[in-house]
């Protein structure tokens, strides 16, 4: 048996909450910080909107993100909308406290499936040498997954729409492989990925393994820094 070299991460709840505190001086955050990823396949590029506001300086594509953006805390609605066309091709209802926090755009259009999954970004500083790492499991028709780094296992049984909690491990380049938790194939693999000292990272499975949208929207891994 493999020895695994890594602590499995724990998964977290994909929608979380902060709460909000008050400084010696009673200043009260009433703002979020807020990043947006956009992985629904071939919806094109698509603009994203609060309370009816456009937030985005620019329309993003599959598997591009946003920076961060202040926006109130509270109950809001957010909107992503095609660029091209300007149709709606998700609403939904949003809850931010104070923090960062990102949510991922999912699911498949045209079936009802689309959806946001809304996480706080628990940012912190690794060890000298280190960096902080979890994975979101965005592809909509991929199986439960056991994510790998370097043939060690990182994450076992992520399941789709699920966003782990962070974990150290070494800074270095990896080999990510995504594996069926169900029998151990191997579903997707990445070469290459280098991962910088001092960062913290979202690993991201995107896309479909199946099916014509495969061909433009292929299942694959993409790892953003903090």
């Amino acid at each position: 048996m493999k020895k695994h070299l890594f602590l499995a991460l724990s998964v977290a709840t994909t929608f979380g909450f902060v709460s909000c505190s008050k400084d010696d001086d009673d200043v009260i955050d009433t703002e979020a910080s807020v990043r947006v990823v956009h992985t629904i396949p071939n919806a094109g590029s698509v603009n994203f909107f609060i309370d009816g506001t456009q937030r985005n300086s620019s329309a993003f594509g599959f598997g591009e993100s946003t920076g961060y953006f202040a926006i109130d805390k509270g109950k809001r609605t957010a909107e992503f909308k095609s660029a091209t066309g300007n149709n709606t091709l998700l609403t939904t209802p949003v809850d931010f406290g104070s923090g960062n926090y990102t949510l991922f755009a999912t699911g498949l259009p045209g079936d009802n499936t689309l959806a946001a999954v809304v996480v706080a970004d628990d940012l912190q500083t690794p060890a000298a040498g280190k960096v902080r790492v979890r994975v979101a499991h965005m592809s909509p028709d991929a199986p439960s997954v056991n994510v790998l780094v370097n043939d060690s296992l990182l994450l076992s049984n992520a399941a789709y729409k699920s966003v782990s909690g962070f974990v150290e491990i070494p800074a270095r380049t990896y080999t990510v492989k995504l594996n069926n938790s169900a029998n151990g194939q191997n579903a997707y693999t990445r070469e290459n990925v280098t991962l910088e000292a001092g960062k913290n990272y979202t690993l991201t499975a995107q896309g479909l393994t199946s099916g014509a949208g495969a061909i433009t929207a292929p299942l694959s891994v993409s790892a953003v820094a903090y």
